[in-house]
């Protein structure tokens, strides 16, 4: 029964993914992947959005069987810090019995795959994100990797929180620009706007009519 519903889930997951069981598997999976890795954040997209839509991208891509994309075999980014390594590895060798061991065996695998993907789908969150608002922040981590400072976020959250904060600053600063362009402009208002009458009274009192 749970396998029966378990085969239902995805399923229903693929339907709405727009996997279809007439199509290629391997077309299926190369054009998913393909939509995935051109998806660009669109100029007025705001971050939340674009998150969520990068998300369901990749989710998409595993159910065409492309998990093992998010889990290349790299060794400086997406490790499990060494505390949780630890305890993950002394669950393994405390293990009573084989299927104890086994289990242990599995949550550390799990975990680490996760922590992979993770980094990944951080990294590329970042890259597909708008240049035109993001890529001053890119560029500065970026170039901190030149200086020894890896500031790369190495999960999806600390890729949103770098991303939130700059639209913020970005926000913040038109803001400002527009605030002190209507300043000039109430001033230039108040400066140049004397009438012809004050103008005829510059310099001393009011000018009297002539007599007839």
């Amino acid at each position: 029964a749970n396998s029966d519903a378990l085969w239902l889930l995805i399923t229903i997951k693929k339907a709405c993914s727009g996997l279809s069981n007439k199509k290629n598997e391997a077309q299926t999976y190369l054009n998913k992947l393909r939509e995935l890795l051109t998806r660009k954040q669109k100029p007025e997209e705001s971050t939340d959005a674009y998150m969520k839509s990068l998300l369901s991208g990749v989710q998409t891509v595993k159910l065409a069987g492309g998990a093992s994309v998010f889990c290349p075999e790299l060794t400086t980014v997406g490790q499990l810090n060494e505390n949780e390594l630890s305890k993950l590895k002394m669950a393994i060798t405390s293990a009573a019995t084989a299927e104890e061991k086994a289990f242990a065996e599995k949550v550390l695998k799990t975990r680490k795959e996760k922590c992979m993907e993770e980094a990944i789908v951080a990294m590329m969150m970042m890259q597909q994100a708008d240049m035109v608002r993001f890529g001053r922040r890119y560029a500065e981590i970026d170039r901190g990797m030149d200086l020894g400072r890896d500031e790369f976020p190495t999960d999806v959250t600390g890729t949103f929180e770098i991303l939130t904060m700059e639209e913020h600053r970005l926000i913040e600063q038109h803001n400002r620009q527009q605030g002190n362009m209507n300043r000039s402009y109430t001033f230039a208002q108040q400066g140049g706007g004397d009438s012809g009458e004050d103008r005829q009274n510059e310099g001393g009192g009011t000018r009297r009519p002539r007599d007839a």
